[in-house]
């Protein structure tokens, strides 16, 4: 262990190293008081048992995985004070650089944990665990378009009733090679294994269709889903306005018009006569 945890040492002088342009600065006393709290680091790595595994704890993070025993690195001049859930644990002064580790208890689930170094206070909140293994990840996601249109219509599993354009782009993930199925309509049409990302494209025919895809163990259903089989834009347009009249009605509007209008000539012709009658009266007055 002591010589895992002079190769830790060295690894993290080298990422030190990196960070600080790309070139190690040997440890001067004067510019490190000079450039305080600038110059003081804080680098936490976690192992477990004689495992040579580590994971790295950011400062000031949250809901981070560890493991149980803590290595934490000072670079920089200053005291410090480690304190575990509440508790104080560990106190002292780094000279130029300084390590300490601390063992968190086996029924401790929860880490929480703070470190005040030259001044600066440092948090961490991680979530303990044993040897980790590795996890599966899939997933199923389902895009469908039309012919010539640029507009997409998805379907999230266990949805019913969804429209959906007649093209299906059915995307897998996993992590592992995993086997898969699909099925449209109680019918298998495809099926295979995947590993990483792959697309399958498939053409949905009728006006609905039930789709159950299966990856791995897991199971993806789709019933019922609307085909559409005009574009959206059509699917949804607007209904023709409702007729405003009867063909009986506009016949009797169209004879009430002409009443009203043989009404309007008579009012106008009689209006015409009484002006011409009173012109041709004051005509002959002034003869």
């Amino acid at each position: 262990m002591k010589a895992f945890l002079a190769v830790l040492l060295v690894l993290v002088f080298a990422c030190m190293a990196f960070s600080s342009a790309g070139v190690a600065q040997p440890y001067s006393p004067e510019v490190a008081t000079a450039s305080q709290p600038a110059s003081s680091h804080v680098v936490v790595y976690s192992t477990i048992g004689n495992s040579n595994d580590l994971l790295y704890i950011p400062v000031n993070s949250t809901n981070v995985q560890a493991y149980p025993v803590w290595h934490v690195f000072l670079f920089g001049s200053g005291s410090f004070s480690f304190t575990a859930n509440g508790t104080t644990v560990e106190t002292g002064v780094s000279l130029g650089a300084f390590n300490f580790t601390y063992s968190w208890h086996t029924y401790d689930k929860y880490a929480n944990a703070s470190l005040v170094f030259s001044g600066v206070t440092y948090s961490f909140h991680a979530i303990l665990s044993g040897i980790l293994t590795r996890h599966e990840v899939e997933s199923v996601s389902i895009v469908s378009s039309y012919p010539g249109q640029k507009q997409y219509l998805s379907v999230s599993p266990g949805q019913s009733g969804a429209l959906m354009y007649p093209h299906w782009m059915v995307t897998f993930i996993s992590t592992e090679n995993t086997s898969y199925s699909i099925n449209v309509n109680g019918q298998t049409i495809q099926s295979g294994t995947v590993v990483g990302t792959q697309t399958i494209d498939l053409n949905i025919t009728g006006s609905t269709a039930s789709v159950i895809i299966g990856l791995g163990t897991h199971v993806y259903k789709y019933p019922d889903e609307i085909i559409a089989s005009t574009p959206i834009q059509k699917y949804y347009a607007p209904k023709p306005p409702s007729l405003a009249y009867t063909v009986s009605q506009y016949e009797l509007g169209i004879a009430k018009a002409f009443v009203a209008s043989g009404f309007a000539i008579a009012i106008a012709l009689f209006t015409a006569r009484k002006y011409l009658l009173e012109k041709e009266k004051r005509e002959v007055m002034r003869i």
